[in-house]
């Protein structure tokens, strides 16, 4: 089921994993595109690789697959707080899973969001900032191939290499936006106007939407906080539209 995936990303990884100075010498954790029409940026990949789970097949396996048949049935509404980032993929694309969550759903998922992080290998005990601006090159390699009509972005380290924004602005940012209008900021809206080498790198999609949410690591309560309950209705018409597009 995952053959084509696994080939296909081992030839991607090689095509924009190309940096001459690496801030670790572990695996990087790269899924292909496959013509997807919304693109998630997380952080980075906090648990891979690790013993007995090495590869992009262990990963789906035992990760990726496992911790979400996990969540069926404990997972509460799709606004409550997300427990990490299996939860977060679970309520955020919950229209892609079944009730009783199979491997069917986890290709489902591959197949219909392009998943990438802002730094492509874990981060643990190192630099988040200086690590994922080395892989900033990579995401916006990724941006112009996977050409998203709609973004997702999980990271405030991801809106200040991409936007040029801090968290808690982009989220204000989008909440005005839902409350005055019920829509989805745009990448030109998000953007900061200052930083013309950003804008220059992802111009043609200045009319795309994205969708903004805190790390959902169990270390950013406090952030999480802020945008599922203190933004509760704006963040439920948030997942409403992304549903949607799935």
């Amino acid at each position: 089921m995952f053959e084509e995936i696994i080939r296909k990303a081992k030839e991607w990884r090689g095509k924009i994993c190309t940096c001459s100075r690496c801030y670790s010498d572990k695996v990087a954790l790269i899924f292909p595109p496959l013509g997807q029409k919304i693109m998630f940026i997380s952080e980075s990949p906090y648990k891979f690789p690790r013993d007995g789970c090495g590869t992009l097949g262990d990963f789906i396996d035992k990760d990726l697959y496992k911790e979400i048949e996990k969540i069926k049935g404990t997972s509460k509404s799709i606004t409550s707080i997300p427990r990490n980032i299996f939860d977060f993929i679970y309520k955020t694309f919950k229209p892609l899973f079944s009730d009783e969550p199979k491997m069917e759903d986890i290709a489902k998922f591959l197949r219909t969001v392009y998943w990438t992080h802002i730094a492509k290998k874990s981060l643990k005990d190192l630099d988040k900032e200086e690590c994922a601006k080395m892989c900033s090159e990579a995401t916006f390699k990724e941006l112009k191939e996977v050409h998203p009509e709609l973004i997702v972005v999980a990271s405030y380290i991801a809106l200040g290499r991409i936007f040029g924004r801090g968290y808690v602005e982009s989220l204000d940012k989008q909440r005005d936006k839902i409350r005055k209008k019920g829509e989805l900021l745009t990448v030109g809206e998000l953007i900061f106007e200052k930083r013309e080498p950003l804008i220059s790198r992802i111009r043609d999609l200045k009319d795309r939407n994205v969708a903004v949410f805190p790390n959902p690591s169990p270390r950013t309560r406090k952030w999480k906080k802020k945008a599922y309950v203190e933004s509760k209705e704006e963040i439920k018409k948030v997942l409403e539209h992304i549903h949607l597009a799935l």
